[in-house]
């Protein structure tokens, strides 16, 4: 198995919640601590791999450029991170639907970046590969509503992600958790700069909102568009004109149909109102929510 030397390791200070890092950090009997990994990635993106590795005895995510060319996506992401993670904040309510940059170094010419294995979670696009009519609207309600808080917290600290994808974005069947994954191109100080995506993932272009088809600086609007494509998607919605099924109610339909606008001035623009409007409009539609576990066929 491949191994890794990790050489720039997290204080216990930015160390959050209880996925066991803080404590592993400490008791580690190497001066070095090492990374191993299996042979052959677990998921292969456009430009990088995962891999499954193990830090003593808990499971981590080696994600590695297959090109040298590209370890500057890799790098920036980890510089997004560690943004998102500033030392000395521990804010678990928020920080739950980020993945936590444990290290990044080097290995072979090559930028790597270690995080958590998050057990037990799925990506959307499984889903929607393994439901290609759609899942039922309610199933998709708290995917949603996952994705509005997580990219409402990066807006907080003017981070735009750029790239919400079925593939970006994983969930825990049982336990109703979320983590957005892959920042390698999101925006830092979005509301400060007027740059542009820098690049697609074509199987995806879909779900792009118009301003990064157009290399048009993205704002929150942006995220929120995105994030609202594939809660269409996955109820089995036609992205090219954003229609919905009937299974879907009405006021569900309208609402997820704004949150798309070609214009990104006439869309929500706040992920945490936009989240409180979609739980009033639920309320008066289906009532309080109830907990549904999803199973997949």
């Amino acid at each position: 198995m491949p191994r890794i030397e990790l050489t720039d390791l997290p204080s216990r200070s930015t160390t959050h919640g209880t996925d066991g890092w803080s404590a592993l950090l400490d008791d580690s009997p190497f001066d070095k601590p090492e990374v191993w990994f299996e042979d052959k990635p677990e998921v292969s993106g456009d430009l990088t791999d995962v891999y499954r590795g193990m830090f003593n005895d808990l499971a981590v995510a080696v994600k590695i450029t297959r090109d040298v060319g590209d370890t500057d996506l890799v790098e920036h992401e980890a510089s997004v991170l560690a943004e998102l993670y500033p030392e000395g904040t521990n804010n678990e309510k928020f920080y739950r639907y980020l993945p936590r940059l444990i290290a990044s170094t080097r290995w072979e010419g090559r930028r790597v970046n270690i995080l958590p294995w998050f057990e037990g979670f799925i990506s959307l696009e499984d889903i929607r590969r393994a439901y290609p009519e759609g899942i039922d609207f309610r199933d998709m309600v708290w995917m949603f509503k996952r994705l509005l808080v997580g990219i409402g917290f990066a807006h907080t600290q003017d981070i735009v992600h750029g790239a919400i994808l079925p593939s970006h974005v994983m969930v825990h069947p049982l336990d109703h958790g979320a983590k957005i994954i892959d920042w390698s191109y999101a925006i830092q100080h979005a509301s400060h700069k007027n740059t542009y995506i820098r690049a697609m993932s074509r199987p995806f272009q879909a779900f792009y909102a118009s301003e990064i088809l157009d290399r048009r600086p993205p704002t929150p609007a942006t995220d929120i568009a995105m994030a609202a494509r594939i809660a269409i998607a996955l109820v089995g919605g036609d992205l090219e004109t954003g229609n919905l099924p009937g299974s879907v109610p009405t006021g569900v339909q309208l609402f997820l149909q704004d949150c798309i606008l070609e214009d990104p001035n006439r869309r929500p623009q706040n992920a945490w109102d936009l989240h409180e409007s979609f739980d009033k409009l639920l309320l008066s539609i289906v009532g309080k929510p109830t907990y549904r576990p999803f199973r997949m066929p």
